[in-house]
């Protein structure tokens, strides 16, 4: 498991966490080290959505990257846990890992993901 991790970028690994750790988890098919591996990036978008606000000062560049995700964000359906959830980790990664990432290539992995993993 830690080098399928490894072997993932930034947005990878969130996204194998996010599909994996829950499964694992439930049916007690991995280790605490490997259980601490993949919860650690969920750990950092669970205090992202529980904190109340948030503030980003942002270079003109960082600013048309922010605002190109924020438009890839507002088709996502809020209302659906899943989608809502996959927003958070992509803001997780802009304001709290300062990652540079495509949006909808992120999209795209995670519904490859769900393919691979869904039960």
């Amino acid at each position: 498991m830690a080098d399928a991790f490894a072997a993932q970028d930034l947005p990878g690994r969130y996204l194998l966490a996010r599909h994996l750790l829950p499964a694992l988890a439930e049916r007690r098919l991995a280790d605490a080290p490997t259980l601490e591996l993949l919860a650690a990036p969920l750990g950092k978008v669970i205090a992202f959505e529980v904190g109340s606000s948030h503030r980003l000062e942002l270079t003109r560049i960082e600013t048309t990257r922010f605002n190109a995700l924020l438009a890839v964000l507002a088709r996502l359906d809020a209302n659906d846990p899943n989608q809502a959830a996959l927003g958070n980790l992509m803001y997780t990664l802009f304001a709290v890992e300062k990652a540079s990432f495509d949006a909808n290539e992120v999209i795209v992995r995670d519904v490859e993901f769900d393919r691979m993993f869904a039960p």
